[in-house]
């Protein structure tokens, strides 16, 4: 009994062991898929632990839509610069017509300075100043125009885009003004309103050194308004920004001399408990005279001549007496306060510029608003937004007055005027968010959609008719830009022969003509009375590039037997403007 007893616990020992362990490569394996599997868990988890906590959010945010705007002011000021951009850059070539001479100028003067490795003409490194004539002198425009050369060369575009591109910035400050210092509900619309002013799309487009000096000189005031509010920064900020304002072109340096004693006072009144106001007025002065010492120190000018040189756009240092001087800002001052100066441009010199006819009607919508802003403005005349707005203005005007180009320095005026302008439009929108058939949201969407239809009708009209309409001023001027194109396709196919533009295609051709088309020395600018009343020697390979009126005079010469038309420009109405002609000249026994 006993043996088997005995064998059966043999046989079920033998069973037990017939379970072997796993290999050590197996056991491997199998932990690394049960970690695997652990893992894949894990990940699972978190997914749907995400998934649950983004919907929970998804669901306070559609629950507190209707309860907040905060999202919708900001996102409706995003949409407002991305518009703003738009705006700025279309139809950059189109409007205004022409490169302006100060345009051209100043990418002339940076394309050498990049050619002569940052040394001006005269050789010196980095100059301060590029003066133009005995009156003008550019600064910090040239600078960006370089950086633009330099990484794209001389083109059109880049020379529009870049200062157009940069006004973002002075929309953006106006808008801090107007957000942080009036505590509007409705701030985000300033961009949109400044891309309805054609005005505003001048000053971005054609006036390099004015869009700068704008852009600083609003900055400036930003900053003054921020300062106060943060003991930690440097006081000094806005008076970096008002040195720049006054680097940038010569209304700059009188609109920072007329600024720097208000913005000191301003900031000396919110921070006495950090500086003392004379190391303040001292670190101010050492900033705006930085680019002095560093025109002295390189002899730029002399102590004798730099008010002539610095002031020579003023009339300040005329040989006139102090009547005539006072005259002269009292009647720049009545011009001034016309508002159809401001947004219409309706005299004969500024209709010139922007020919849109019925645009001078603008203004009216524009004078409630101003009114209405002012008010805005004295109602809160002792917060520092009130008094940086009053600065601005004030001088902003003063500069202008005392310019003797009113036009197109009168244009830094729109900033201003377009924080009053915003000013009212936000505090009508206010009474009517009062009345409870306007929500807030809709309303702003509604603003907003108004904005930019007005916009979009103001710019369209004036990209498609600045080329076409007649002014009190004359006709509209030749687009020089496809006359150079023109040119330019013609000296490559002909090295050999030489092309001449006729001086009545428009002003300053020879300064455009380095601009359009550098390095062709066979474009030159010529007058057709010596074509006209002799037969040159090199009239056989000269070509010439007239209007159509001279076309036809030449036609009617005795001396030219035949005019053989090789191109033609032609209007929007596909009538030939411009030719690219050949004179045939009579033979010489006739």
């Amino acid at each position: 009994m006993s043996v088997t007893v005995a064998s059966l616990n043999t046989e079920e020992t033998t069973d037990d062991d017939l379970i072997q362990p796993l290999p050590a490569e197996l056991q491997e394996i199998a932990g690394k898929m049960e970690q695997d599997h652990r893992k894949q868990r894990e990940l699972r988890s978190s997914i749907q632990t995400l998934w649950n906590t983004r919907a929970a959010a998804l669901s306070r945010l559609a629950c507190s839509f209707k309860k907040t705007t905060h999202w919708s002011e900001h996102n409706l000021f995003l949409l407002s610069l991305v518009f703003y951009a738009l705006i700025i850059l279309a139809g950059l070539l189109r409007f205004p017509v022409n490169i302006t001479p100060e345009e051209a100028h100043s990418n002339n003067v940076a394309a050498d300075l990049i050619a002569n490795h940052l040394h001006d003409i005269s050789g010196i490194f980095l100059p301060p100043y590029f003066f133009s004539g005995e009156e003008q002198w550019l600064g910090l425009s040239v600078y960006l125009q370089a950086f633009g050369v330099a990484l794209f060369g001389q083109s059109p575009w880049i020379t529009r885009a870049a200062p157009a591109l940069l006004m973002l910035l002075a929309a953006f400050s106006l808008t801090c003004l107007q957000r942080n210092g009036f505590k509007n509900k409705y701030w985000w619309g300033l961009p949109v309103l400044l891309t309805a002013l054609p005005g505003w799309l001048l000053l971005a487009r054609g006036t390099p050194a004015l869009a700068l000096t704008t852009v600083f000189f609003s900055a400036a005031l930003a900053a003054s308004l921020f300062m106060p509010y943060d003991p930690g920064r440097s006081p000094y900020l806005p008076f970096v920004l008002l040195a720049l304002t006054a680097w940038s072109s010569s209304i700059g340096l009188i609109l920072s001399l007329i600024a720097v004693a208000p913005l000191l006072v301003i900031n000396f009144q919110s921070r006495r408990d950090l500086y003392p106001l004379p190391v303040k007025m001292l670190g101010a002065v050492i900033l705006l005279a930085l680019p002095l010492i560093r025109a002295l120190t390189v002899r730029q000018f002399s102590l004798k001549n730099f008010p002539a040189k610095l002031f020579g756009q003023t009339y300040l240092l005329d040989p006139l007496t102090t009547v005539e001087k006072v005259r002269r800002l009292l009647a720049n001052l009545v011009q001034l306060a016309d508002p159809s100066l401001w947004f219409g441009f309706s005299t004969a010199k500024f209709s010139s510029a922007i020919s849109l006819p019925g645009y001078a009607l603008v203004h009216w919508a524009f004078i409630p608003l101003i009114l209405v802003g002012i008010w805005q403005v004295i109602r809160n005349r002792r917060s520092p937004a009130a008094r940086l707005l009053a600065l601005m203005f004030l001088a902003a005007g003063i500069s202008c007055a005392l310019s003797k180009t009113l036009f197109p320095d009168a244009l830094i005026l729109l900033a201003p005027l377009t924080l009053l302008s915003s000013l009212g439009l936000s505090a009508i929108l206010e009474k009517f968010h009062a009345t409870p058939a306007f929500s807030k949201l809709r309303l702003s969407l509604a603003a907003f959609l108004l904005l930019v239809t007005a916009s979009l009708v103001m710019t369209n009209n004036v990209i498609h008719n600045s080329t076409t309409r007649k002014t009190a001023a004359g006709p509209s001027p030749i687009p020089l830009q496809p006359v150079f194109e023109l040119a330019r396709q013609y000296a490559i196919a002909h090295p050999d022969q030489q092309i001449n533009l006729s001086l009545k295609l428009g002003k300053q051709l020879d300064l455009l003509r380095r601009f359009y088309t550098p390095g062709y020395t066979n474009i030159t600018i010529a007058d057709l009375t010596y074509a006209f009343e002799s037969n040159s020697p090199h009239s056989a390979t000269a070509v010439f590039i007239i209007t159509e009126q001279e076309y036809t005079q030449a036609r009617l010469q005795p001396i030219i037997q035949t005019v053989i038309p090789l191109a033609t420009i032609d209007s929007p109405q596909n009538q030939p403007v411009i030719y690219l002609v050949r004179f045939l000249y009579q033979p010489s026994g006739e």
